[in-house]
């Protein structure tokens, strides 16, 4: 026996001695989706509107104060006495101070809270995919970091009727799965 044959009998063997490989199970989740399309994240969304809209408020009479003071020293102040013009220019620095940190106050906590809320959705997102699996009898689903996946393995919509029944459950609550 020549050394090609010998290698293709082993081969061969080796093949027909592993055990039947069953059916398995896999499904594919578009993570971007759920975290785009979820009910609590359009509810996280809508919360921290709310929670933020005094602060936009003040940044926005701020503005708007500022834009006054400057229209009046375009359009008035070659009129003002020298202190007018110099305590109007003054005002205009102090706002443009003070809504600069606002600004940057409310950008920063802004990004803090949408972190929270996210990392709140991707736990709750995760938990219900590890129940839906089960439930579904999945032996994977997989997510971030595919190239592609065929609408065959697809279970992202599936997923996203399992967050809409969970946020109408909760009461349209925003919840990290601690249920």
């Amino acid at each position: 026996m020549n050394k090609a044959t010998l290698f293709a009998s082993t081969v061969a063997l080796a093949v027909m001695s592993m055990p039947a490989v069953a059916e398995i199970k896999i499904g594919f989740i578009n993570f971007a989706r759920l975290i785009d399309e979820a009910p609590q994240a359009a509810a996280a969304q809508q919360a921290m509107q709310q929670e933020f809209a005094g602060q936009q408020r003040v940044l926005t009479a701020q503005q708007k104060e500022l834009r006054g003071l400057e229209e009046k020293l375009t359009r008035d102040g070659a009129v003002m006495s020298e202190t007018e013009r110099r305590d109007t220019d003054r005002r205009i620095r102090e706002l443009q101070r003070d809504m600069s940190r606002r600004q940057q106050e409310y950008v920063e906590d802004v990004n803090l809270r949408r972190n929270e809320e996210l990392g709140k959705i991707q736990r709750l997102i995760q938990k219900e995919a590890q129940a839906y699996a089960v439930e579904q009898n999945y032996d994977l689903v997989i997510g971030d970091g595919i190239f592609y996946a065929s609408s065959s393995v697809d279970i992202t919509e599936a997923m996203l009727r399992r967050l809409e029944r969970v946020f109408r459950e909760s009461g349209g609550r925003l919840s990290d799965g601690n249920r």
